[in-house]
């Protein structure tokens, strides 16, 4: 079995790397709806069929990055694609359309990097597929 380290990960907005990352993390979600009868002995669930996914990237902060970090602004509609494995052709990635739900700047301090977090709700399917 192949594992991979997280320094190989990359996350893009459409198709730029967004710069200086330190970390991301994605999260999908399948909802469920009850299907509990009477006369059951324990509550049971089915697959609603609504997929939900969100995801947080984190780093340094560069406003330089004019096709990455400077397009991640609350409220932004982005497209994205994170690659856990890295970008090599062939290897998983996930793409999807999301909204910048929050952008935090700081612990601002002396004599360290200022950091950025960006947290990103997804507006749609998040598709399976790989790096060509």
């Amino acid at each position: 079995m192949t594992t991979y380290k997280g320094n190989s990960g990359v996350a893009k907005i459409a198709s730029n790397t967004i710069a200086e990352l330190t970390s991301w993390s994605l999260t999908e979600v399948m909802g469920t709806v009850e299907d509990t009868a009477i006369g059951d002995t324990a509550r049971t669930f089915v697959n609603d069929g609504l997929q939900a996914w969100s995801a947080q990237v984190s780093g340094h902060y560069y406003p330089g990055d004019t096709n990455g970090q400077a397009l991640i602004i609350a409220g932004a509609s982005l497209s994205f694609d994170f690659s856990p494995a890295g970008s090599t052709s062939g290897l998983q990635k996930f793409t999807g359309t999301g909204l910048i739900t929050s952008v935090q700047y700081g612990d601002v301090a002396n004599a360290s990097i200022v950091p950025f977090t960006a947290a990103i709700q997804g507006a749609g399917a998040l598709t399976r597929g790989t790096n060509s």
